[in-house]
């Protein structure tokens, strides 16, 4: 009998117990009014797969989670954010990924990334930006992109570079900067230029200050900063607290984004996030 108990539990969805994820991130879904769901068959996109997640995984990544939430006000969460969908072993097209936006969605992949904080936190804001970017005025989202015209690569050799070289990079490359980027794979696309703002803005704050010493930098901030405040951000940016921006001690210009596959001890997260 005992066995039989046991092979049930081993076998039967995550939400045996009741809860759809666990505990602590049913609280979170009924609290901020998301549907959170640990359900791969809930994916809707027929070019995106993955697994049920472990209870292990999801324990290490619900901290994070809750970080994200109360990082928006809850009206603008409610506007943009309907569902985040977690899972482990996450595709795209058949290659790994950390993180897609699927409209006003998050679909976000579970894994034994070595530094979970940054890795979860980077995904779930970035991810989180585009439909924030996608929900404004066509007026403002020509006006992002004409600040760095001309210097987008839109080919698909360059993604593709970028992707195989794990060129997420946030170095500190003069031209790169000079350009309005703070990161290579910014220049692929306007929307994954956005991305990589908002990353810099709610992870990488540290890199800020050096950043405004570039004039197209500046210029994009604060058209980001009305992208977030028209689509109902009600908080302060990093910048503008009077606080210090303390630089982060470990800061290399060689540190790639956390979760590349050289990172990982058994599954994969590719650190593409889209």
């Amino acid at each position: 009998m005992f066995r039989i108990i046991l092979f049930l539990l081993l076998v039967l969805p995550v939400n045996v117990f009741g809860y759809e994820c666990n505990q602590e991130i049913d609280k979170i879904s009924k609290e901020y009014k998301i549907r959170i769901s640990c359900n791969p068959e809930e994916i809707e996109s027929f070019h995106v797969r993955g697994k049920k997640p472990s209870q292990s995984y999801l324990e290490q990544f619900t901290p994070y989670l809750k970080n994200f939430v109360n990082s928006y006000n809850s009206s603008l969460l409610k506007r943009h954010l309907d569902k985040i969908i977690v899972v482990e072993n996450l595709k795209r097209y058949g290659e790994d990924v950390g993180g897609v936006s699927d409209g006003r969605q998050i679909i976000i992949c579970v894994s034994d990334f070595v530094d979970p904080s940054e890795a979860y936190t980077r995904i779930l804001h970035h991810e989180f930006s585009s439909d924030i970017y996608k929900a404004n005025e066509y007026s403002l989202i020509s006006k992002w992109k004409n600040v760095s015209a001309g210097r987008y690569d839109y080919s698909d050799s360059f993604l593709n570079q970028c992707l195989r070289n794990f060129d997420f990079a946030y170095l500190q490359n003069l031209q790169i900067n000079n350009d309005g980027f703070v990161a290579n794979y910014g220049k692929t696309n306007d929307e994954n230029d956005f991305n990589t703002y908002a990353e810099v803005m709610f992870i990488r704050t540290y890199d800020i200050p050096r950043l405004k010493h570039f004039p197209k930098f500046r210029e994009k901030l604060e058209i980001f900063k009305t992208f977030y405040r028209n689509a109902g951000y009600s908080g302060k940016f990093p910048d503008e607290t009077g606080q210090p921006i303390i630089s982060r001690l470990l800061y290399t210009t060689t540190t790639p984004l956390v979760g590349v596959p050289a990172y990982m001890e058994e599954n994969k997260c590719g650190i593409h996030i889209t």
